[in-house]
């Protein structure tokens, strides 16, 4: 237990200062060190504009840049099952078929990605900001069925409630910065136009 502790507020801490891309980083090494069963990770973030899940950071598969490439639909496999959803899932023994709905060129990408290899049982944690949905934390075991531990679980959920705090903060950083610098850009081009005004009425006068 107190070595949980230990890991929160170490996590905590290595989140300060850094930027979105980073986090997320953060999230996926720490809860891959934590847990032993967790041969490979992936996060996923809400892209708005895509309307999808977009792996921002991965590792420990055969081939991680192929990996970065599978994206899912709100409700689509059990990553868009558990962001649509908004609740964690253990899965002590993935039934492939089932619960990865992919097209034939996405089943020839997870095969890629895996070298062939399909998990046998999985931990898929929400991340929130907020009242939000913002991603997904998906851990693979490729070996052993019912890997993960609900104390796991209960781990990566503190884990990811840190992560989507500091994507709030990173966020509401970025929205001030935005708006501070439209208000300069219109504060300028007042300026502007009160200084050319005041130069046609000098000339007119």
């Amino acid at each position: 237990r107190l070595q949980e502790v230990n890991l929160l507020l170490d996590f905590s801490r290595q989140l300060r200062g850094l930027d979105s891309e980073r986090i997320v980083r953060a999230l996926l090494e720490s809860a891959r060190r934590a847990l032993y069963a967790a041969h490979a990770g992936v996060v996923l973030i809400w892209d708005e504009h895509a309307g999808q899940l977009v792996p921002r950071s991965v590792s420990g598969y055969a081939d991680n840049e192929t990996m970065k490439r599978i994206t899912y639909h709100p409700g689509e496999s059990l990553p868009g099952q558990v962001f649509e959803t908004n609740r964690s899932l253990r899965v002590d023994e993935v039934q492939f078929t089932r619960d990865y709905n992919f097209s034939t060129e996405g089943l020839l990408l997870y095969r890629q990605a895996t070298g062939g290899r399909l998990p046998v049982s999985t931990l898929l944690i929400p991340i929130q900001s907020g009242e939000q949905s913002v991603g997904v934390l998906v851990l693979d075991n490729f070996n052993t069925p019912g890997a993960f531990t609900p104390e796991d679980e209960t781990l990566l959920l503190s884990l990811a409630q840190q992560v989507g705090l500091s994507l709030q903060n990173v966020r509401l950083v970025q929205t001030t910065q935005e708006r501070a610098s439209q208000l300069e850009a219109l504060t300028n081009a007042a300026t502007t136009f009160t200084a050319s005004l005041e130069s046609e009425q000098l000339v007119a006068s």
